[in-house]
């Protein structure tokens, strides 16, 4: 058991201080385009990014993850099964992103001048498609790196892609507007992606050089059989928050939706760090359901509680002080979106949460039971959104994320219970402390209560100390795994 925790916050401190790296590129880049376009014009961006993620689902079809597992499994069980499955899984990664991009550029008139009624929206389309290929490509490498257990190969893989990605974009922008941006990501991804590919077949994971044992098909069908299921469970996800950025904009304006938008790019930049634990957790999940199916739940209950102890002090701090982070960052023209903020890095704590519980169902192979939990998550947020945007704006689909992800949160740790039979009660404290801080801190907002800075610092200085106490053991660890990376990259 201790062998699969040093794992976990092994893997996880090195993806973690790479993912804050591409984190702090990935806010310097919405930086860089909001202040260099009007806001109406990054709301269109936000809204053709959105639109985007859907596209990306169905063309990657969820291979990356799906070959994350397979490759870590086989590599146990059967090497050159392993290799198989990787490039039968290249094979359709490239099948369906032919056909999505085709169908995405196809539909772009429809999309924007049909639905949106913005030709801006319909001339950036077919440059979204490119980035749709390159961030298909990429994540299928990621994922493949990720089954062979490389983390600092994935280590640098997130920091390589974002750093090209905003020096092209810083250049090209300039010259061809919105257009620049995407044509940046495409050549920043694309580089990092068949870098790696390269590299991982030459050195490590030599999967073009070995023949296929057992028939194409055989394979096909094991990897859709994961995927498949995992693209449902997904669908239920991105199609919903475009529904929601989709009300916002048509009921309000693009202006507002940019508001939205920062408040978005906040919750992505903080998801960096329940990334960081999911990527080598998947794998490892895998690997125990094989070899140690009992060793599972300890290790998962151990890795809510890093989590927790990890993110909550920075979610608190960026919460309490939202309106001068963003104005800082964005300017005075956005500090509408303040609140908006503090209800995303909420949102964003949930997500954390219920994402452990999420990778560790896809670590087991149950991925019907989160394509039920995902399911339940898309009907609250759809009934939610369809209340409070028309009320709220901007503030009411805020909301929405936060509400529904602390649902997911409580049905994910049920489900788990009763469902997949593990039992995480021992996981729940942490979770359920954060919650009622982030709570705390936000009625107390609202109501002018937390308007000094003074004030704001105490209830931060509270939230750190209740956290370090409950998670004593777990800060231990951590201060012992950041002392020996210190050690190790200081040599």
């Amino acid at each position: 058991m201790a062998r699969d925790q040093v794992s976990v916050v092994g893997g996880s401190t090195t993806i973690l201080l790479s993912l804050i790296v591409s984190g702090v590129i990935s806010i310097l880049l919405s930086i860089l385009i909001a202040r260099s376009v009007r806001a109406t014009e990054f709301g269109i961006y936000a809204m053709v990014v959105s639109t985007q993620v859907i596209v990306i689902l169905f063309a990657g079809f969820a291979m990356g993850t799906t070959l994350a597992k397979f490759i870590s499994e086989y590599t146990v069980r059967s090497p050159p099964e392993a290799r198989a499955l990787a490039k039968v899984g290249l094979v359709l990664v490239a099948l369906f992103t032919g056909a999505s991009t085709s169908a995405y550029v196809a539909l772009k008139d429809f999309i924007g001048k049909g639905l949106f009624n913005e030709p801006r929206v319909s001339e950036l389309i077919p440059l979204s498609a490119l980035v749709v290929l390159s961030t298909v490509l990429f994540s299928t490498a990621f994922g493949m790196v990720q089954g062979c257990q490389r983390i600092r190969a994935l280590a640098v893989m997130r920091v390589l892609s974002p750093m090209l990605s905003i020096g092209l974009v810083a250049v090209l922008l300039r010259v061809f507007n919105l257009e620049g941006v995407f044509i940046g990501l495409f050549l920043g991804q694309t580089s990092v992606a068949i870098g790696t590919l390269v590299w991982l077949n030459r050195s490590r994971f030599q999967f073009t050089y070995s023949a296929i044992r057992g028939s194409v098909s055989m394979h096909s069908k094991r990897l859709l059989a994961y995927s498949i299921p995992a693209v449902l469970s997904a669908s239920l996800v991105v199609p919903v928050v475009w529904l929601g950025n989709t009300a916002l904009a048509l009921s309000t304006s693009f202006e507002i939706l940019a508001y939205f938008a920062v408040a978005y790019v906040t919750f992505q930049s903080l998801n960096v760090f329940p990334q960081s634990i999911v990527i080598p957790l998947i794998p490892r999940v895998s690997e125990l359901s094989i070899a140690s199916p009992k060793d599972i739940p300890a290790s998962i209950v151990w890795t809510l509680r890093f989590s927790s102890v990890t993110l909550l002090p920075i979610v608190v701090s960026v919460a309490l002080f939202a309106k001068p982070i963003v104005t800082l960052l964005y300017g005075e023209a956005y500090a509408p979106a303040a609140d908006a903020v503090y209800l995303m890095v909420t949102a964003s704590y949930f997500y954390a949460t219920a994402s452990i519980i999420g990778a560790a169902i896809a670590g087991i192979g149950r991925v019907w039971v989160g394509f039920g939990l995902n399911a339940l998550w898309a009907l609250l947020f759809l009934v939610l959104s369809a209340f409070l945007i028309p009320r709220w704006g901007v503030l009411g689909l805020a909301a929405t994320f936060s509400c529904s992800y602390a649902a997911h949160v409580v049905s994910s740790f049920v489900v788990m219970k009763k469902v997949v039979r593990v039992d995480l009660r021992e996981g729940c404290l942490l979770p359920a402390v954060g919650t009622l801080l982030l709570l705390l801190g936000y009625l107390l907002t609202s109501t002018g209560a937390l308007e000094s800075w003074p004030a704001k610092v105490v209830l931060l200085v509270v939230t750190i100390a209740v956290v370090f106490r409950l998670g004593k053991e777990t800060v231990r660890m951590l201060i012992g795994e950041l002392k020996s990376h210190v050690g190790l990259y200081s040599e």
